[in-house]
């Protein structure tokens, strides 16, 4: 990764937020957003297991429900499944299931559950941000691992900042003292914790409601599915929430009547 304030300046921002911001793309676009391919798309298309685009004028336009579609068959390619299987299981569910309930699942599962919208700043911004203190070797680094962690996205024009809240943190508890690789490793360590959560949680869910992975999802149960996602979505973010902050408060709490005991003994 190369640290050049050209690269990340060039280019307009109408290009840059292209494929950030919007909800709908062209096939080169979905391609870009869908991590495959526009040879991918159009075989997708010809197989019958991806829907065809809508037109606008004379230019075919995909929206989130193909996003969502186009990385359901690469996840099941990547488990193994061939593209007749595929095939055939979009066929099962569309001949005996209401087309409405099954583009209805597909479009909950589209949306994003995050409400945080990516922010662009500019290499000379991060750099007024935290590499004042740093070395260029030091910020490389911190820049390589905040990449890895997908708290930021370096592309030839901007750097895009994909976890807003967790940068702001970060901000301010590098302006507090703590070292950024310090804070990277927090946040990588925070990743990991709720990634555990959330597989616990829908595994737990997936035992109870849902068929072995060699089996397809019964109709009857599609809009019992799409429920389920609409009245937990709500809940999950506010339970890890309420959860961290009652642990944040006890552990400060505690933290800071260590540090008082402390004081009152040397008095």
């Amino acid at each position: 990764m190369t640290l050049s304030k050209t690269n990340l300046n060039s280019g307009t921002d109408s290009e840059c937020e292209l494929n950030v911001f919007k909800k709908e793309y062209t096939i080169d676009e979905l391609a870009q957003v869908g991590g495959s391919t526009v040879r991918n798309i159009r075989a997708y298309q010809d197989r019958g297991i991806l829907p065809p685009p809508f037109k606008k004028g004379r230019v075919g336009i995909y929206n989130t429900a193909h996003l969502t579609r186009l990385r359901l068959i690469t996840d099941l390619l990547e488990k193994g499944f061939s593209m007749s299987n595929i095939n055939e299981m979009i066929i099962a569910w569309q001949s005996g299931q209401d087309i409405g309930q099954l583009l209805g699942l597909e479009q909950i599962l589209g949306e994003p559950w995050s409400e945080e919208i990516e922010e662009i700043i500019t290499l000379d911004q991060l750099i007024q941000l935290f590499g004042t203190s740093m070395s260029e070797s030091e910020l490389r680094n911190a820049l390589d691992l905040a990449v890895e962690l997908n708290i930021l996205s370096l592309d030839s024009q901007k750097l895009i900042v994909k976890k807003p809240q967790m940068f702001k943190a970060g901000v301010i508890l590098f302006n507090s003292g703590v070292p950024i690789l310090d804070i990277l490793n927090l946040a990588k360590t925070l990743e990991l914790s709720v990634e555990n959560i959330a597989k616990e949680m829908v595994a737990t869910v997936s035992r109870h409601l849902l068929p072995s992975e060699d089996e397809i999802l019964p109709k009857e149960l599609v809009p019992k599915v799409t429920k389920l996602i609409q009245d937990i979505k709500p809940l999950a973010k506010n339970i890890v929430d309420a959860e961290l902050s009652r642990c944040m408060e006890k552990e400060i709490r505690t933290q800071v009547n260590e540090q008082l005991l402390k004081t009152s003994k040397h008095k």
